[in-house]
């Protein structure tokens, strides 16, 4: 039920076209064109449901390529930033590997880990399509 600044129900009958109180009688409508603006956002970051996620639920980031341990071998990750989705199942591995790497999950500039065991990035041969892994790319 709509109500009015006071709490009484909202009168929803429209007044008749030209008469006392129609729109055609109150030549000062105005129609406001600007959009809201957000002035302030008031998130708590420590609190994992902000954390970004993709569709599956998997966490994903974006983090400086120092210090970066998730994928370490066979040889470090390159670029200055690492782009990072987990929760990714293999079948899609190694389609985001095909498509914008070399189609080898454990070289170039995309790899892929076992979602369950990061440190070393997985051959394109090992992976299961059923398992999920996380799929890094250094940019």
């Amino acid at each position: 039920t709509m109500k009015d600044a006071s709490g009484n129900d909202a009168t929803l009958t429209l007044a008749a076209p030209g008469a006392a109180n129609s729109i055609a009688d109150n030549q000062a409508v105005v129609i406001d064109t600007t959009g809201p603006i957000v002035s302030e956002v008031n998130a708590n970051i420590a609190d994992a449901t902000y954390i970004p996620r993709n569709a599956d639920g998997g966490i994903m980031g974006i983090q400086s390529n120092v210090g970066f341990v998730t994928i370490t071998a066979p040889t470090a990750m390159t670029g200055t930033y690492i782009i990072c989705s987990d929760g990714i199942l293999g079948k899609f591995v190694k389609q985001l590997d095909i498509t914008l790497d070399d189609g080898e999950a454990s070289t170039g500039s995309v790899r892929a880990v076992l979602q369950s065991a990061p440190g070393t990035a997985v051959l394109s041969t090992a992976v299961v399509d059923a398992n999920s892994y996380t799929v890094c790319m250094g940019v």
